[in-house]
């Protein structure tokens, strides 16, 4: 077993050299691990153009967060596998065509958590790093074309400390907050909260403690640059919803708690064009739960979703208009899949969209762009592992890149075993054209979608099964 370990981490490794160009930070204040990874012509079908748009690195994928500006789509997540995991971003045109991805490589276990987009089309990133050590704040700032301007890491210093940021938000002055959890150095979690200006900067820091442990997960700004926060904090004998508001200098405004005697947690927070706070999460760890308040902390309605099995609601966001849309994952009595909820200002539900792969999908981050698309991201899993898995759905709910007409999703390709040592085949109901190229491009393989690879010598390739939409292509290693 630790050779095959061994084998598909070199594999991984291989091919990231063969279809990228890297360089390691030489730019002002970044982080010398920063590895700044371009596309290979070759191998751009590793990011097939149009939506919906699947990412596998042939191990763990998961993306957690979606940013939108004038039509580009960011999404960040991790990837890796056996303990090793980097930040992925991502850098998608409107129509989901891949521009550039960067990855962060700490030495360890680096899960980027949030992104989000300022003024000026720079780019932000925050998670946690842990190599080496204890995990840590790690926010990445870089221009439009993604070069990297400033990295930041925050430690707490408490020994043997948790320290992950967990969520990020932009101010009309470019100020950038962080959000997350650290340890309190005596027996909990606190929510701590940064600001740093544009040049990276920290303008103030602050910590909630509701007395016992407090996980913040979320941040959003207003109009006016007051700071919303949101997450989980110990009440009694299990976790209740809160949401913290701060001032632009960070005075605490004031504080809400809500829930039921069991375990719930607010994992999004959004602001409307007119200051108006939109929480979302999970009741019971099983319900939708939305709620509206007013700039003063006051409830003006409350939304639940019940799907009768496992529903947690995981990300917000808002329209132009003030309509919201809310993504999370629901148990469809297998296995979970995205569910994307949109609702007007007063809460009346527009329309519902439930995504499944047939497999495992879980949802976990939402945007609205300009026009009013919502493009919603997460994991969805292919028979072996997880893929960052991004929609782009319209203002009306339908779904870039499918036919309306169509009775059926786009299925995505397994093969196994992978890595292998005689042959493998793909995990399709149907036969498929199958080719496979190496690493210069080359066509090697022709044929159907069984005994692939008996004559391909050691080595690393991709698969293309063109029967399927996207393209969907598979790193195999004999």
């Amino acid at each position: 077993m630790e050779r095959l370990y061994i084998t598909m981490f070199l594999c991984f490794l291989l091919a990231t050299l063969s279809r990228a160009q890297a360089t390691r930070g030489s730019f002002t204040g970044m982080d010398s691990s920063t590895q700044m990874i371009e596309s290979n012509m070759q191998l751009t079908s590793l990011h097939p153009g149009g939506w919906p748009q699947r990412y596998d690195s042939g191990y763990q994928d998961y993306a957690y967060s979606v940013a939108a500006d004038n039509g580009d789509v960011i999404v960040t997540g991790s990837c890796g596998g056996i303990y090793v995991y980097d930040y992925y971003t991502i850098l998608y045109d409107d129509t989901g065509n891949f521009l550039w991805g960067r990855v962060y490589n700490g030495g360890k276990e680096d899960i980027a958590r949030s992104v989000a987009v300022d003024r000026n089309y720079n780019i932000i990133v925050t998670g946690s790093t842990n190599g080496p050590g204890d995990p840590n704040y790690y926010t990445i700032k870089y221009d439009p074309g993604g070069i990297g301007i400033w990295s930041r890491l925050y430690d707490s210093d408490s020994s043997n400390s948790d320290d992950i940021a967990e969520g990020v938000a932009i101010d009309s002055n470019n100020n950038v907050v962080v959000t997350g959890f650290v340890w309190n150095g005596v027996s909990s979690l606190d929510f701590f909260t940064i600001k740093y200006n544009e040049n990276g900067d920290t303008l103030w820091t602050r910590k909630y403690d509701g007395g016992k442990s407090d996980r913040a997960f979320d941040v959003a700004i207003d109009r006016d640059g007051n700071i919303v926060v949101t997450g989980e904090t110990w009440v009694d004998s299990s976790y209740d919803c809160c949401i913290v508001k701060y001032a632009s200098d960070g005075t605490e405004l004031w504080s809400r708690t809500f829930g039921t005697p069991y375990f719930d947690a607010a994992h999004g927070v959004a602001v409307d064009g007119d200051n108006n706070i939109i929480v979302t999460g999970s009741l019971l760890n099983k319900a939708y739960c939305t709620v509206k308040y007013t700039p003063n902390g006051d409830t003006i309605w409350s939304r639940t979703y019940d799907g009768d099995s496992t529903d947690c609601a995981l990300d917000v966001a808002v329209d132009r208009n003030n309509n919201i849309a809310v993504t999370g994952m629901s148990h469809n009595g297998v296995d979970f899949d995205y569910y994307t909820i949109k609702c007007n200002a007063n809460g009346d539900t527009l329309w519902t969209r439930r995504y499944d792969s047939g497999n495992d999908d879980r949802a976990s981050g939402i945007a609205i762009d300009w026009h009013g698309n919502i493009i919603v991201t997460g994991g969805s899993y292919n028979g072996i592992s997880y893929d960052y898995y991004t929609i782009k759905y319209d203002s009306a709910g339908n779904e870039f890149g499918i036919e309306e007409t169509s009775p059926h999703r786009p299925q995505y390709l397994s093969v196994c075993p992978n890595p292998f040592y005689t042959y493998t085949k793909t995990c399709s109901r149907t036969p498929q054209q199958i080719t496979v190229y190496d690493l210069s491009g080359r066509l090697v393989e022709n044929g159907e979608s069984d005994f692939i690879g008996k004559e391909l010598p050691s080595g690393i390739y991709f698969l293309k099964a063109s029967g399927y939409r996207p393209v969907k292509i598979v790193k195999i290693c004999h």
